[in-house]
């Protein structure tokens, strides 16, 4: 994905896909680990499948690294946005400004003793720009929501 979206190689296959499909396939990887609740009411788009695979299997990933355990990670959407949402230990503002910042990994990685790369949240917001989608981050108290602008 690196190489593709660097190099912006257009390899991507635009057809009607189900995000509820994709987010499914994603979660049966971390079932144990968080409980969901999925409300995804408009879940086809015209897109490519893989890009949307890898953009909810970092999101998910990150809400793992970084989210309590146990706590109900939610995911779903209005008319204009996907929202991915999760409770934690809540980014800083600072953090928040550049958690899409190549090579960035945060406070709450050093704090948590996480393994991270700063590239994945990159990657997302750089595959996401290459379909012409947008993503951001709210952090409010302990909540901390990805916005994804279609």
């Amino acid at each position: 994905m690196l190489d593709k979206i660097e190099l912006e190689i257009d390899d991507m296959k635009i057809e009607k896909i189900d995000l509820e499909s994709i987010v499914s396939k994603v979660i049966k990887e971390h079932k144990s680990q968080f409980m969901f609740n999925i409300d995804l009411k408009d879940t086809f788009i015209h897109s490519d499948e893989r890009t949307w695979y890898y953009v909810f299997s970092q999101l998910i990933s990150n809400a793992l690294k970084f989210g309590e355990p146990h706590s109900v990670l939610k995911i779903y959407d209005d008319s204009k946005h996907i929202y991915v949402q999760s409770q934690g230990d809540p980014l800083s503002e600072s953090d928040a400004k550049r958690i899409f910042d190549k090579g960035f990994t945060g406070a709450n990685s050093i704090n948590k003793g996480v393994a991270s790369t700063g590239f994945g949240l990159y990657m997302v917001k750089k595959a996401l720009n290459h379909l012409e989608d947008d993503i951001s981050v709210e952090v409010d108290n302990n909540i901390t929501r990805f916005k994804i602008t279609m």
